[in-house]
């Protein structure tokens, strides 16, 4: 199942994309799609509806950020060692965790915006994890609604304003419940 979220900037409206590419509007279904949506309980909710009986979305219509609501944006960086020797860094005992600002989410096609003296941007893609509850000491247990979005990061390198990124994520892929999972 492919959960996005689709419309006008600030406004998006939930949506699903089914096995023809086509955008459905969950709209009666939920509110948006945030932590409370990818409770597991609302996605075997989700997956019980038949896409077909959604309405469709125009075709072309923006697809937005696919989550909101967000509390933390947390990244994990030179996380394997051709990163690190990519950056010229040593390989460091533990990843680093360092936060991005909520802001610098948008949607899959939006315009990225460059400060204006900035001599050299550049990106990769990223594989983005969604957790949807809140989690601490989990004791082995990882069944917490997650789902992942490959996601476009783009930096911005020799700018006097400093390094700035903006990540591009567009649907979630919600794993499949086995038969044994409850």
């Amino acid at each position: 199942m492919k959960l996005l979220r689709f419309g006008a900037s600030g406004s998006e409206a939930p949506g699903l994309m089914d096995d023809a590419g086509v955008i459905r509007d969950l709209s009666g279904h939920l509110d948006d799609i945030d932590g409370a949506a990818l409770d597991p309980a609302m996605l075997d909710r989700l997956r019980a509806l038949d896409p077909s009986q959604l309405p469709a979305v125009d075709a072309g219509t923006r697809i937005g950020p696919c989550v909101g609501s967000i509390g933390k944006f947390l990244c994990i960086g030179l996380n394997y060692s051709d990163h690190a020797a990519e950056a010229g860094m040593p390989v460091p005992e533990h990843p680093i965790l360092f936060m991005k600002a909520n802001s610098a989410i948008s949607g899959p096609d939006d315009m990225v915006m460059l400060p204006r003296h900035s001599r050299h941007s550049d990106w990769e893609v990223e594989l983005g994890v969604v957790i949807g509850a809140q989690t601490g000491k989990t004791g082995g247990q990882h069944d917490h609604g997650a789902s992942f979005s490959l996601q476009f990061s783009g930096a911005v390198v020799e700018s006097q304003t400093g390094a700035q990124s903006h990540n591009l994520l567009g649907a979630l892929v919600v794993p499949r419940r086995s038969a044994g999972k409850q």
